[in-house]
């Protein structure tokens, strides 16, 4: 009986042991990572994004304005 004994005291340790660590995973660790890494991550990526579809929308600007005036230059055209 005491092999038994011994078993159950070492599965009770291993399993307190892993409860612990989930505990501190989940109330320590992960908010950690959130506030410090996760929201600036975040923020720089929004503003990643609204740099990137700005400068689409600046070449599409650019290429419309260039296209009006070739299109007027060689549209409206007089040869004589």
């Amino acid at each position: 009986m005491p092999v038994f004994k011994i078993l159950a005291e070492t599965f009770k340790i291993i399993v307190i042991a892993i409860w612990d660590f989930i505990v501190w995973v989940y109330l320590t660790l992960i908010p950690f990572l959130v506030t410090y890494i996760g929201i600036p991550l975040f923020v720089l990526g929004i503003l990643m994004g609204i740099s990137f579809s700005g400068g689409a929308l600046m070449i599409m600007l650019i290429f419309f304005v260039a296209m009006y005036f070739f299109i007027k230059k060689t549209v409206f055209h007089n040869p004589f």
